[in-house]
């Protein structure tokens, strides 16, 4: 008996490469971002025109809201009637309770056709892991296995970047505001990395040119990869002169693409960023 179809679901927090979701099983759950009054559906609302100048127009910091678990039952019932399996790959539960409903709902609804991994990641670095993932189903692969590969590539994802300030990480609260108000001060730009759910703050650049060097030798220091991704929040510029440093680190040719509203929430205008998917 074949195996069913996999769909691959996952929420906004996510970043892909633009029109991604449209030739590969994949499903968005739409994120909230609300800047006081106004609200928009990440994941619906493609216009990032539009919230950057939410960003640098309104006075209110903007804040962000897990997809609802009514929408996401919804979604997960949809697609089981059509004949898919699911496989749901969420933003670190250290970021988002969505994960952990999505856990739930999966035991309620059907636990042997949807299979709920953290990704420990967020951004571009659970892009790569949705990505190879929607390949895989493509092709066939059957939910079980597709389940273990988005399980094994949980320790393989990393990712890395370097922010204008830390203004916008501090007013989320992900870091104290002593070392937010230093770098501020100081005009120099914050490096941080992401592994397994935790945010770790590397150090501090002066210049675009130092902290592009200082992410290049911390992806040369990864080890060996099978993909990149560059990514970056209104700033396509730097994202051009980061991708080309790693090109000869990658085994193919990083894919560059735009941070959506809901990282870019949390770090601010002007941040780039690598996610990396390490080899075997």
């Amino acid at each position: 008996m074949a195996a069913r179809p996999v769909c691959v679901v996952t929420d906004a927090a996510v970043d892909l490469p633009a029109h991604s979701a449209h030739h590969l099983p994949i499903e968005v759950l739409p994120i909230t971002v609300t800047f006081g009054a106004v609200s928009i559906q990440h994941g619906r609302d493609p216009d990032l025109a539009t919230f950057y100048r939410l960003l640098r127009e309104n006075r209110h910091s903007p804040t962000t809201a897990a997809p609802s678990p009514a929408h996401t039952a919804e979604r997960y019932i949809a697609l089981l009637d059509q004949g898919y399996d699911i496989l749901s790959i969420h933003l670190a539960s250290t970021f988002s309770t969505t994960a952990l409903q999505c856990a739930r709902l999966a035991e309620e609804l059907d636990s042997r056709r949807i299979a709920v991994v953290d990704s420990g990641q967020m951004s571009a670095g659970l892009g790569l892991m949705v990505m190879t993932c929607a390949r895989a189903a493509a092709e066939g692969e059957p939910l079980e296995r597709l389940e273990q590969m988005a399980r094994a590539m949980v320790p393989r994802v990393r990712l890395a970047g370097a922010l204008q300030s830390l203004d916008y990480v501090r007013r989320s609260g992900r870091v104290p505001g002593l070392p937010a108000a230093v770098g501020q001060f100081l005009r120099i730009k914050p490096l941080f990395e992401v592994y397994r759910g935790q945010v770790t703050l590397l150090g501090f650049s002066r210049t675009v040119r130092q902290a592009t060097c200082r992410l290049v030798e911390l992806v040369r220091q990864w080890g060996p990869l099978q993909e990149t991704a560059v990514i970056h929040a209104d700033n396509a510029g730097w994202a051009s002169e980061l991708a080309e440093s790693l090109a000869p680190l990658s085994p193919s040719v990083p894919i560059c693409m735009d941070a959506g509203p809901t990282i870019v929430s949390h770090v601010g205008p002007g941040a780039v960023g690598v996610a990396a998917l390490l080899a075997n």
